[in-house]
């Protein structure tokens, strides 16, 4: 197998384009300090079979600084985003172990009145349908303005010039008059605005974006990105962007864990996981991306499908669809274990990959 090809396509460029500046960022390292750490974190559905749908999961998000955890659908992404905020079913239904700390605390450990106050202050969260997430019998403004009413005990007029500053502050036009406006009178990209005021109103710091640009237009995906982009630099806050998209993860993220059948397989800094894979399934997403190469012809794609969350493969899960296994993939599991500084890969073959065969 060969290496990631050079830049050729419109999603390579994007990606491309933000490699220097991804890698000027990594020497000189994050200020920030850790803020998010998940160790070890196991989600299970108790279904007939049961289901495990999150594996040893560990990532580490310091402030001021995105992480981006990408992977194809059903890789565990969204469940992962779901446990930190704890929305998932609750006990016996789903099983979490392992440890969620915010600044030292275990959000596991917490009890539940507690945890739901630091998940809607100091973390929160958008989520990929906005139309779904607000309330459909509510006006906006009054959905927005809700959060100072409840949270700081603003009074109503104090919550609605708060809300107003929001509105325009995220790009909603005529925020006076969109106000009193329902969800439905929105297009999709002013929804996920609506969506991001909210998350931000309070000024967490931590903001979970689980697909927070699905289904819209590339004119409105750039400036989805932007706002988040421009609102983490004006606050400070760390982002956690749950994405399928490499070229969104490239545009805005610092570092990139991927995911595969449940675990991380592969974290770096995001211009050089992009730059030199480590594992095979990074390098044959990225080979999966359309480009000038492929034009009128056909795009590379990577054999077989995800494995469902209840039959995962003995040893390594990818190793039905790799090019690169060896006998020992059928049978013993790789661990995360470091490339390079910053790099880490679980895969047998992991330096083979990263210098290209």
């Amino acid at each position: 197998m060969q290496p990631y090809p050079g830049s050729v396509g419109p999603h390579e460029r994007r990606i491309h384009a933000n490699r220097r500046n991804h890698r000027d960022r990594n020497r000189l390292g994050m200020s920030g300090s850790g803020l998010l750490e998940i160790r070890g974190l196991q989600v299970q559905f108790r279904a007939e079979p049961p289901a495990t749908a999150v594996r040893n999961v560990s990532l580490d998000l310091r402030r001021g600084e995105c992480v981006a955890v990408v992977g194809e659908s059903g890789s565990g992404k969204s469940v992962t985003a779901m446990a930190v905020m704890g929305l998932l079913p609750a006990a016996p239904r789903t099983q979490v172990s392992g440890a969620i700390r915010f600044e030292g605390t275990d959000l596991l450990a917490l009890d539940p009145a507690r945890r739901r106050t630091m998940c809607g202050t100091r973390i929160s969260m958008v989520f990929q349908d906005a139309l779904a997430a607000l309330n459909p019998v509510l006006t906006v403004g009054f959905q927005i303005a809700e959060m100072f009413r409840v949270h700081q005990g603003a009074s109503r007029r104090s919550a609605r010039r708060s809300a107003l500053d929001l509105l325009a502050r995220v790009g909603i036009p005529g925020p006076r008059e969109r106000y009193g406006h329902y969800p439905h009178q929105f297009s999709g990209g002013m929804r996920q605005r609506l969506m991001i005021a909210i998350a931000v109103a309070l000024e967490p710091d931590v903001l979970i974006a689980d697909e927070p640009t699905t289904a819209l237009d590339v004119t409105v995906q750039a400036q989805i990105l932007q706002l988040l982009a421009d609102l983490r630099s004006e606050s400070g806050m760390a982002l956690l962007l749950i994405t399928h998209d490499l070229a969104v993860a490239a545009e805005v993220a610092d570092r990139v864990a991927v995911m595969y059948a449940g675990r991380v397989v592969e974290t770096g800094p995001v211009g050089d996981v992009l730059a030199r894979p480590a594992h095979p399934y990074t390098d044959a997403l990225l080979r999966s991306l359309p480009g000038e190469a492929t034009a009128g012809g056909w795009l590379d794609t990577i054999p077989g499908m995800p494995p469902p969350i209840e039959q995962t493969p003995e040893g390594c899960a990818f190793h039905p669809r790799c090019g690169w296994t060896l006998e020992r993939c059928h049978s013993e599991r790789p661990e995360l274990e470091l490339v390079s500084i910053g790099r880490h890969s679980a895969c047998h073959v992991r330096e083979q990959v990263h210098h290209g065969g």
